[in-house]
């Protein structure tokens, strides 16, 4: 079983968040732990700015920041077994976005995909976020907190890689 703990933990989409204390914004850092590319998407709530860029791509090892404003909702999730063809039509095996280029545009993923869900100074200020098997799932994803104050971010943290797990450990039955 540790063997397969390990391999869980190396081939995973990452996301760390780091917040800032000097204008109380947030950053997502991106981590694409994977043994393959992802194309995360990012898809902002109703009523809520689009965050830039909403779509791009992630190879082994690689890593981006984006800045996300002080209130904002919205979820990330990475898209898989992407291609584009002779007429430049992007699409993706799972979580497409249906968007046919890179960026994603007003629609989130297409199912299956594991979503990141975030509510960033929601009621009583606190923020609020869920790693999500909703709308199905195709890669392992872990949600990190970094910095910030109040609250327990470590046990929502611990919660949500024991959700993932449980969902690995149920998938890995399957093959």
């Amino acid at each position: 079983m540790a063997t397969h703990q390990l391999s869980i933990v190396l081939a995973m989409f990452f996301l760390q968040l780091f917040l800032s204390s000097q204008s109380h914004s947030s950053v997502f850092t991106m981590v694409n732990k994977c043994r393959y590319t992802v194309w995360p998407g990012v898809l902002s709530g109703a009523g809520t700015t689009q965050i830039s860029p909403t779509g791009f791509i992630l190879r082994r090892g690689e890593s981006t920041s984006v800045l996300v404003p002080t209130s904002w909702s919205g979820r990330l999730w990475c898209q898989t077994l992407c291609t584009e063809d002779s007429s430049g039509k992007f699409s993706c095996l799972t979580g497409d976005c249906g968007s046919s280029t890179l960026e994603c545009s007003s629609s989130g993923a297409i199912p299956p995909a594991t979503l990141a869900e975030f509510t960033l100074n929601g009621a009583g200020e606190v923020d609020f976020y869920d790693v999500s098997l909703v709308d199905g799932y195709n890669l392992p994803m872990m949600v990190s907190p970094n910095g910030g104050t109040g609250g327990n971010r470590t046990l929502a943290f611990i919660g949500g890689a024991i959700t993932i797990l449980a969902a690995m450990r149920q998938l890995w039955h399957l093959f």
